[in-house]
């Protein structure tokens, strides 16, 4: 809320914050394009047979034969509104029962075309970016445990950079192979066991933001 904080009578300062408050949620409602999943269903996501709804979140079990993969995503008809030529940002919060021989994959995207997120290999966490498939690792100085929360976090400056935090802190950057082709895959995860052994994580939330213009 927007705090006015010059010498003005009480009323005066009520009604200045009042309309500029409302400005300001007003720019925001027209200027950002905003996307929330959350796990109290998967109605309406494209995902594997291994994908179910426990304790209010995705939860990704693959079968422990071979290297199996489980995955689920949110798929957008095509159109202006995901576009990569704007500044965009993404969080999610996950969890993995174990930090060995798998891969967890997290990105805005298609990761076989343009994407941007973190690829999680068996507990070291690694920021990336692709353009047509060409893919920027970053190696972040922060890993993850079988016990705990994460916030993973991206933010996205095209023709620029894109920024990778875990719980809040900046780990690094990637400034190369930076997405520019939409997809009609706004986000997708994806656990792929690397040994035959069943692998399970859970996915909170993730939550897209966009600008719509510039």
């Amino acid at each position: 809320t927007f705090r006015l904080d010059r010498n003005v009578d009480t009323k005066s300062k009520d009604i200045i914050e009042d309309v500029i408050s409302e400005r300001f949620f007003e720019l925001y409602w027209n200027s950002i394009y905003q996307h929330l999943s959350v796990f109290e269903s998967l109605d309406g996501l494209t995902k594997s047979a291994g994908v179910g709804v426990l304790g209010g979140a995705a939860n990704l079990v693959t079968t422990g034969v071979g290297t199996n993969f489980q995955y689920v995503q949110r798929t957008v008809a095509p159109s202006n509104t995901f576009d990569f030529t704007k500044e965009s940002r993404f969080r999610t919060v996950i969890a993995a029962d174990q930090i060995t021989a798998q891969n967890i994959q997290i990105h805005i995207g298609t990761s076989a075309g343009d994407s941007y997120g973190f690829d999680i290999e068996d507990d070291i966490i690694r920021g990336f970016s692709t353009l047509s498939g060409t893919k920027t690792t970053v190696t972040l100085n922060k890993s993850i445990d079988d016990t705990n929360l994460f916030l993973l976090e991206a933010k996205y400056f095209p023709n620029n950079r894109v920024d990778f935090y875990v719980n809040s802190l900046l780990y690094g950057s990637s400034t190369t192979n930076l997405p520019k082709t939409n997809s009609t895959i706004l986000w997708n995860c994806t656990i792929t066991e690397q040994a035959a052994v069943a692998k399970t994580m859970w996915l909170y939330s993730i939550e897209y933001l966009q600008k719509q213009y510039g």
